[in-house]
């Protein structure tokens, strides 16, 4: 239940100043900059990229490019180009990180994490400018709703790069949520995955994605299994409304790329496309 500040006393506002983590100290701060006894003003340092990882031995490490950051009680950072997230796990607190950081950066980079919409939720309303580049790295996203709480983020409405490396995540999520949130900013999409489970999306909301996005857009998916094992996943999700090249489209800035070490394959929407499906109960359309 919120208690308002005003109503403590004196001794107990710098007893709280005393206990507060240098992030909650920053924003009481930020929130009330000339109220008396919440001094003194916590410092922030500028940095350009922070990594933030959980070691073998459940302790929270700082590094600064490869140098180890050796934290002192008050530290507060403000990230400024990129943070890197390592070896969260669900019973590890996005506190860890709030206590100790100011969210501004460009890149966010996701390595070895469980990733549930409670953590993903505190992380995301606490960026302070817009991010650009988006990355999960071995991730494991059980809740399909952490696409959207992503997805309808003030900070993620310019994304221009977002990569799923090698996540167990439901990439028929991430493209509702884009949709939803209206994004067509994204002009590099990296898929690599394991298995065929990757085209499990629905090619209408594929399509309707694809054409919303930049006019420079280009999809990479990179698979493990040989391409012809997802010969029917590949025709489900673009036999429809797309024609498949085996090189390079010369002269076309949008197109989806499917790659199996020297095989590869594009993809690119055909000039006119109908949209008929049987699951639809509207008439058809015409996409020009």
């Amino acid at each position: 239940m919120p208690y308002p500040l005003e109503k403590l006393p004196y001794g107990l506002r710098r007893r709280l100043r005393k206990l507060a983590t240098p992030g909650e100290a920053y924003a009481f701060q930020i929130a009330a900059p000339n109220y008396s006894g919440l001094q003194p003003i916590q410092r922030v340092q500028p940095i350009n990229r922070v990594k933030f990882k959980i070691d073998e031995n459940s302790n929270l490490l700082l590094r600064h490019r490869k140098t180890l950051i050796d934290l002192q009680e008050d530290d507060l950072f403000q990230i400024c180009d990129t943070i890197s997230i390592t070896n969260f796990k669900l019973s590890d607190s996005s506190q860890l990180i709030l206590d100790r950081a100011v969210l501004a950066p460009v890149f966010v980079d996701f390595c070895n994490c469980i990733i549930n919409s409670t953590f993903i939720r505190s992380l995301v309303s606490r960026m302070q400018q817009q991010v650009h580049c988006l990355c999960f790295e071995n991730c494991i996203i059980p809740e399909k709703k952490v696409a959207k709480i992503v997805c309808n983020a003030n900070a993620f409405k310019s994304l221009t790069s977002f990569g799923l490396i090698h996540s167990k995540t439901s990439m028929a999520s991430w493209i509702d949520g884009f949709l939803e949130a209206k994004i067509s900013t994204i002009q590099e999409f990296l898929v690599s995955d394991d298995s065929a489970s990757v085209f499990k999306i629905n090619k209408i909301k594929f399509l309707e994605f694809y054409k919303a996005q930049h006019y420079k857009f280009k999809m990479r998916i990179e698979m493990s299994d040989r391409i012809v094992k997802t010969e029917k996943q590949l025709k489900a999700l673009f036999g429809k409304h797309f024609k498949c090249l085996p090189e390079k489209p010369r002269n076309v800035h949008k197109f989806v790329h499917v790659n199996r070490g020297s095989v590869n394959r594009y993809y690119v929407p055909k000039k006119k496309v109908y949209i008929c499906d049987e699951d639809d109960d509207d008439d058809d359309v015409l996409f020009q």
